[in-house]
Formats: C-alpha cells, structure tokens, sequence
C-alpha cells in the first residue's frame, strides 16, 4: 500500500528538521524501487541499478538540509537517478550518448482495487501487451505519467525534453494503446 502524501511530508520534515535517521529509512524504502526501476531500464543491469539506488538515496541524506526546499521530491530524485545513470554508462564507456529511444522500459499495470474500473485479466493483459509495443520513447513518457504520476513538466525536466515532446508522446502512446485494445477486442470508435 502507497505512503500517503502527508505521511511522506511528514518523513521529510523529520529527516530534514530532525535528521532523523528511522524517517529516512522509511523514505528510502518507499523511493528505491521506483528508483531502481528506473535506473535499469537506462542502465539495462539490475546490479547496477541497485547501486545507482542507493548512491541517489544517499544523495537524498546527504542533502537533507535543503529538502524542504525542494517541492516535489520524486521527481527531484528520477531526476538524480538519469543523471547518475547516464553518468556510470559514460564512465563504464559502455554508451557515448544515451538516446531516450534506447531507455527500455519495463511496464507493469498497478493492482486494481474494488473502488476502481473493474478490467478482467485479460483486458490488463491485452494492455500491457499494446504498452509493451509501444517505442521506448513512448512507452517511457507512458510510464512516468500514468504509472508515477509526474505531470508533463516535471516528466519534462527528468528526461530533458520539451513538454511539447511529451505531449506528443503521450498522445502517440494513447492512440496506439487504444487503436491496439479495439483491434483485440473487435471495439468500434463510434
């Protein structure tokens, strides 16, 4: 079950204010797999991605005396784990150049609850399978906006493009979900 909002607010105060170390343990364990998540698939290595996690979680301690300054914290972190990212690719001189198009995504749909849209299960396979076809680009823009919840411009400035170009993206990724879904299911737009 998510940390709620508050609570979160709550945790960063106390590692903030209080350099309370049981408050930064508890947002280490909520960030890091996303963190992770998000490192492999630019780092494409899960050992990797496991030490980006935890050096970005570490700049989070680190940093604690400016975090209240800073306003959304997930997005600030995915921001640290590209850059981190993409700098230990550059220093394993494995990559020269990273394109947002060879960034490859691994998409899961979150559980359903009871007070949700009832999908069966293989409608949420029927998705999954149309956002896995999707490019990297937009399967990744998908991702940060549907699944994390990053607005346009903070997707913007994790991944160094342009909101337009996540708006585009975005719009791509839909049609292309969509048109996928009626094709599967025989569904007629009128």
């Amino acid at each position: 079950m998510p940390t709620p909002v508050a609570d979160i607010q709550q945790l960063i105060y106390r590692v903030a204010v209080q350099q309370d170390e049981a408050a930064y343990r508890s947002l280490f364990l909520h960030f890091y797999p996303d963190i992770r998540k998000f490192s492999q698939s630019i780092v494409r290595n899960p050992q990797w991605a496991e030490e980006i996690a935890n050096d970005v979680l570490i700049t989070l301690w680190r940093s604690r005396a400016g975090i209240l300054e800073i306003q959304n914290l997930k997005a600030w972190l995915f921001t640290i784990t590209r850059n981190f990212s993409i700098n230990f690719l550059k220093k394993e001189r494995r990559l020269q150049s990273l394109s947002l198009d060879q960034i490859d995504v691994d998409v899961s749909l979150p559980a359903i609850n009871p007070d949700e849209v009832f999908v069966t299960r293989e409608m949420k396979r029927k998705l999954e399978a149309a956002i896995l076809e999707l490019p990297p680009k937009c399967r990744l823009v998908f991702r940060l906006v549907k699944e994390d919840g990053f607005s346009y411009s903070e997707v913007a400035r994790i991944l160094d493009i342009s909101v337009k170009t996540v708006d585009a993206q975005l719009v791509t990724a839909i049609r292309k979900i969509t048109s996928a879904v009626q094709l599967k299911y025989g569904l007629s737009t009128r």
